[in-house]
């Protein structure tokens, strides 16, 4: 089972508290980070930014992944500069810090699109990223995250995780906030996987690993022609 956890937003209030969460656990982690918000003091700890804790994210074996504070509507859908900005120009800022971005997750909102699919949205999605979430209808435009915080009660969620290991499925979850319902969460995660062992019959990755480990790389030439020609699949 592959068991991707992470972050949303950089928001600052919360950046050190979720850092923590995740790095006392020995769980890697990725950050959904909005372009423009690396350089805010982050409230714990006034002496280093979200831009420091980003860093620490990924030496810790952590991913940083593209989001946005804007959200895609039928009114700005058809605004280039708008998608230009959300998915290009995203993209580069944090390239320049140095973060190898590959992915991106959806921005939430108020009249925000996520279904059905929209073929003008997920063509900018393909040309820049290889994977995604609430992009095109299937794998790996359309990984589901559970944002943690929004759950009533956690109290399945040890079964919900050890039948995950059993059927060795995936699973992606996120915080936007810190409070006790975040540690009963990890808790209630870890409780799941009691019995197993870690490495063996299952892990924490981040999305780019989850990613490498489900997309085929290599598929058969068919047509019958009975060679072992194969073609490699290209995102782009």
């Amino acid at each position: 089972a592959l068991i991707c956890l992470g972050t949303d937003d950089l928001r600052p209030a919360q950046t050190k508290k979720l850092h923590e969460l995740y790095t006392e656990n020995n769980i890697p982690y990725y950050m959904a980070a909005i372009p423009g918000w690396q350089k805010a003091c982050v409230t714990d700890d006034p002496y280093k930014t979200n831009l420091d804790y980003m860093k620490l994210c990924v030496q810790n074996g952590g991913e940083i992944i593209c989001h946005s504070a804007d959200v895609i509507t039928e009114q700005n859908k058809t605004d280039f500069d708008a998608m230009y900005q959300y998915f290009c120009k995203g993209k580069e800022e944090l390239e320049y810090y140095g973060f190898k971005v590959r992915g991106i997750f959806k921005a939430g909102g108020d009249n925000a699109i996520y279904y059905p699919s929209d073929p003008l949205i997920d063509a900018w999605a393909m040309h820049y990223y290889e994977f995604g979430d609430y992009f095109r209808d299937a794998f790996p435009y359309n990984l589901p995250r559970t944002i943690l915080e929004q759950w009533e009660s956690y109290s399945g969620l040890p079964q919900t995780i050890s039948e995950l290991v059993q059927n060795k499925g995936y699973y992606i979850g996120t915080f936007h906030t810190y409070d006790e319902s975040s540690e009963t969460a990890i808790n209630q995660i870890l409780a799941g996987l009691q019995g197993y062992t870690r490495g063996t019959d299952y892990d924490f990755v981040t999305p780019s690993q989850l990613f490498d480990a489900l997309m085929p790389t290599d598929v058969p030439s068919g047509g019958g022609s009975g060679t072992d020609t194969t073609y490699r699949i290209s995102i782009s």
